[in-house]
């Protein structure tokens, strides 16, 4: 029983980290690409911030749009950040409550 909750401790300390990491990756790289668009230099592609937030990184998105002014008139960003965030959000709490890695 132990080696399972520690099990489920390191999973879940993964987790966070690997959220943390990617949504401050792609909140910074939001506010790289709306520098390189004022200086008129080579941007970031839609597809790199895409992917970042299909992979976790929807939140810092989110939050970056507002704060750099950047992709908010673009439906497409709010509604693959907002539908990837969500989906997230429940993948996040199933593995955090041990439903994916139940706890005997």
């Amino acid at each position: 029983m132990e080696t399972q909750t520690s099990f489920l401790s390191v999973v879940q300390t993964i987790l966070i980290w690997y959220y943390v990491l990617l949504n401050v990756i792609l909140f910074l790289l939001m506010g790289y690409d709306k520098l390189c668009a004022k200086k008129g230099k080579r941007r970031v592609p839609e597809a790199t911030l895409f992917l970042l937030a299909v992979l976790g990184g929807a939140f810092g998105g989110l939050c970056s749009m507002p704060v750099f002014h950047h992709k908010t008139k673009h439906v497409s960003f709010w509604l693959l950040y907002s539908v990837s965030f969500l989906l997230h959000l429940v993948l996040f709490w199933f593995v955090w409550r041990g439903i994916f890695f139940p706890v005997a």
